[in-house]
């Protein structure tokens, strides 16, 4: 499968970030890896995860300790929709009219910093 991320992903994961590096700065930084983790393992089995129809048509999502990734599957494509604390309007925030097409840029993005992690985590980190 296809793993795409909205415009909004590394945006809301930003949020999510700073919110906890307030008390933690540690943390911040295991708990993002963490949900950079979960949302590889979406890419993988999209389909281990049920159908959210309360949420919004085709709606699944994976739960991240209080977070939520909002996803669907399209054809054989995975969207990451949004990143977001699991106690917010999820209808409203996975609202088809409030998304925007996929952009290579953001998965980008993403990626480079999955490798970062993977280089920090190995020691092999360049500055």
């Amino acid at each position: 499968m296809r793993l795409e991320l909205s415009r909004f992903v590394e945006g809301d994961l930003e949020a999510i970030a700073d919110f906890i590096a307030e008390d933690n700065p540690e943390r911040a930084v295991s708990f993002i890896r963490q949900i950079r983790h979960e949302v590889l393992g979406i890419g993988k089995r999209p389909l281990l995860y049920r159908l959210r129809p309360e949420i919004g048509e085709g709606a699944r999502l994976a739960v991240v300790g209080r977070y939520v990734i909002l996803f669907r599957v399209v054809a054989r494509t995975v969207r990451i929709e949004r990143v977001v604390y699991g106690g917010r309007d999820l209808p409203q925030l996975f609202d088809i009219r409030n998304l925007q097409s996929p952009s290579e840029l953001e998965m980008h993005k993403f990626m480079r910093s999955m490798e970062r992690e993977a280089k920090i985590a190995a020691g092999t980190a360049r500055d």
